[in-house]
C-alpha cells in the first residue's frame, strides 16, 4: 500500500501493568444518603443547613426569572 515505506520489525511494546484490584466500598446512592451519618441515621443539622442554602439561592435568583415569567 506504502511502496516507499521501509518494512521492518514492528517496535516491541512495554507490557501494560496489571491492574491493582481494590477493595469496594459500598455505593451510597440517592438523595437521602447525602444527609445520613456514619450510623445511618438522618442528620437533621445536615437537612436544616442544606434548605437553608437552598433558599438562599432562590432568593437570589427568583427576582431574575419573575422579569422572564409573566403574571
Amino acid at each position: 500500500m506504502f511502496p516507499e515505506r521501509p518494512r521492518g520489525p514492528m517496535p516491541i511494546l512495554p507490557p501494560r501493568p496489571q491492574q491493582i484490584k481494590r477493595k469496594q466500598i459500598p455505593n451510597k446512592s440517592g438523595l437521602l444518603s447525602s444527609f445520613q451519618n456514619d450510623e445511618g441515621d438522618i442528620d437533621i443539622d445536615k437537612v436544616m443547613v442544606t434548605g437553608k442554602k437552598i433558599m438562599d439561592v432562590y432568593n437570589q435568583v427568583s427576582p431574575f426569572f419573575s422579569k422572564f415569567i409573566k403574571r
